[in-house]
C-alpha cells in the first residue's frame, strides 16, 4: 500500500512539472511572437521582417525616351523622328517621314513617281521630314565626319536651317530617278536645290511656268 502510495505521488509530480513546462513555454513563445509581430498577414504579402525581393530594379536601365533620344525636339531616331531604314514609295503615306510633309510637296512626288514609272524608272524616297532631334543628331554625325562644322554645313543643314525639319523637302532615289527628277521636274514644281546634292528636292510652284531657280553650290549657301 505504501508503494502504491508513492508511486502515485511520484506519477502526480512528473505531470506537475509537464504541465509547469509547457506552460511556461506557451508563456514565452507568446512573449516572443508579440515582440516580433506574429499576426498573420495577407495572401502575397511578406511578414514583418522578411525582405520583399523586387526583382531587378528597372530604373537603372535607360528608358524608351533616352533610347531614342526624344526631348523637346522630339525622337532622334526611329520611325517617329522621320527616320526610313529603307527607302519608301511615294504612296506609303503612313509612314512618319512622309505623314508631315507638306501636302504640295508630297503630291507633286507621288505625280512625277506615277511619271517616272512609265518611263521605266522606280522613284523612291529616302527621307522626307524630319524631327529637330533627328536633324540635329545627323548634323552632329557629318560634324564628326567631315572634321568640322563649317564643312558639314555643306551637306546636312542645320536644325534651324533645314527644310526636312519643316516637311518641304525630300531626297529621292535610286541615282537613275533622281537624275530623271532633276532633268524633269521643274514640271511638277519639284527644284534639285543644291547642286552637290543631285537627291534633294523642295517644292516651287512656279517652277512649272518660269523654271527652277539656279541651284546653290551646297547646303551651305543658302541665305
Amino acid at each position: 500500500m505504501g508503494v502504491i502510495v508513492a508511486r502515485s505521488a511520484f506519477a502526480l509530480g512528473v505531470v506537475s512539472l509537464v504541465v509547469l513546462i509547457v506552460t511556461l513555454g506557451v508563456t514565452a513563445a507568446g512573449t516572443l511572437c508579440a515582440a516580433a509581430s506574429c499576426a498573420p498577414s495577407e495572401p502575397g504579402a511578406a511578414s514583418s521582417g522578411e525582405s520583399i525581393d523586387l526583382g531587378e530594379d528597372e530604373s537603372d536601365g535607360p528608358s524608351e525616351r533616352e533610347q531614342t533620344g526624344a526631348g523637346a525636339d522630339g525622337p532622334a531616331a526611329g520611325p517617329e523622328s522621320g527616320e526610313l531604314l529603307e527607302s519608301v514609295t511615294p504612296s506609303e503615306t503612313g509612314v512618319t517621314a512622309l505623314a508631315k510633309l507638306d501636302p504640295g510637296l508630297l503630291s507633286a512626288v507621288q505625280q512625277a513617281a506615277r511619271d517616272a514609272e512609265t518611263d521605266g524608272i522606280s522613284l523612291l524616297i529616302n527621307s522626307g521630314w524630319r524631327s529637330a532631334g533627328y536633324q540635329a543628331r545627323l548634323h552632329d554625325e557629318a560634324i564628326a565626319e567631315y572634321g568640322s562644322e563649317d564643312e558639314a554645313s555643306k551637306w546636312v543643314d542645320s536644325v534651324e536651317s533645314s527644310a526636312h525639319v519643316t516637311g518641304d523637302a525630300v531626297d529621292v532615289g535610286p541615282y537613275n530617278a533622281a537624275e530623271w527628277l532633276s532633268r524633269k521636274g521643274a514640271r511638277y514644281g519639284l527644284c534639285q536645290i543644291y547642286a552637290n546634292e543631285i537627291w534633294h528636292f523642295e517644292l516651287r510652284p512656279d517652277a512649272a511656268d518660269s523654271g527652277c531657280p539656279e541651284r546653290l553650290a551646297d547646303a551651305s549657301s543658302a541665305p
